[in-house]
């Protein structure tokens, strides 16, 4: 469960979760997350860039 405000983001390859202000990153305008995050797939939409969705949105973690 996370604090108001913040969304639960499971980590790539692992069993992990960690809160995180949502933060859009990725896409079709390439946008960047700020210093110190890195931008993975949002695994909270339905968009997969592994099957056609090569403009598919992430999130900074």
């Amino acid at each position: 469960s996370c604090p108001d405000g913040q969304v639960c983001i499971p980590l790539p390859k692992g069993c992990q979760e960690i809160c995180v202000v949502p933060r859009m990153c990725g896409g079709i305008a390439a946008i960047d997350c700020d210093d110190g995050f890195r931008c993975i797939d949002n695994p909270l939409d339905n968009c997969d860039p592994l099957k056609g969705g090569a403009d598919c949105g992430g999130i900074c973690i």
